[in-house]
């Protein structure tokens, strides 16, 4: 009971309260099968839930598999396309194989290559104006390096060379034929200059000195324009 003042009368007035006891009269089976239902419906929310959440775990999944597939397939036509272009140039390592080998071939076959023009470019401005050349004869060695022995046989003395070459020719005095010989050996690549004969003789009643000279070839004379590492 409670006791309330009326603000208008001054008058108080008591309320009571009844509380009415509640009965539970369903039996205890029922009570138990609405809490199993109640139970039962909250693990379906449960289920419902973790259902939903492995079916957007799948979602992610199947997308990332997807996208990593998508991914492989763009590599593996790209390495396709680098396959079919590796196969275009599949030759050049072979072809630049062939293109050395056959250089080196080159380089050991011109190996003792000599620029002969030069030289008789050379010994036209200067050799004597009394004496005329009439042949010369040049032997040089194979391919290989420069001779490690005198070409002019065993004799110590001699000037290593890769070959000798020998002149003809005619001058007025033996002089002239001492002379030339200095020429021939101040030149660059001949070495050991000498002759082997100079007589005198009549040509068109004059008289003149018929001479062959010889002289050895040395490494010096070599153009070296096949040589790959001068390159």
């Amino acid at each position: 009971m409670s006791i309330h003042t009326d603000p208008d009368t001054g008058l108080q007035h008591g309320v009571v309260t009844y509380t009415i006891p509640r009965v539970n009269l369903l039996p205890p089976e029922i009570h138990e099968a609405r809490k199993l239902r109640r139970t039962q419906l909250a693990m379906g929310g449960v289920v419902v839930a973790a259902l939903a959440g492995i079916g957007g775990v799948y979602v992610l999944a199947s997308g990332a598999a997807n996208a990593a597939e998508e991914e492989l397939q763009a590599e593996q036509a790209r390495t396709s396309v680098l396959q079919a272009e590796q196969g275009k140039y599949a030759e050049v390592p072979r072809v630049l194989a062939q293109v050395d080998s056959a250089k080196a071939a080159q380089e050991t076959a011109m190996a003792n290559d000599v620029l002969w023009y030069r030289y008789l470019n050379d010994l036209a401005l200067t050799y004597p104006s009394e004496v005329w050349l009439e042949n010369l004869t040049a032997t040089v060695a194979g391919p290989g390096p420069e001779a490690a022995v005198p070409v002019s046989g065993t004799d110590p003395l001699a000037t290593p060379g890769i070959g000798t070459i020998t002149f003809t020719g005619k001058a007025l005095q033996h002089s002239d034929v001492a002379s030339w010989l200095d020429v021939l050996d101040g030149t660059k690549g001949f070495a050991d200059a000498s002759f082997s004969s100079s007589t005198r003789t009549q040509v068109n009643e004059q008289d003149v000195v018929q001479f062959t000279s010889d002289a050895v070839v040395t490494g010096d004379a070599l153009s070296h324009r096949f040589d790959r590492k001068a390159q």
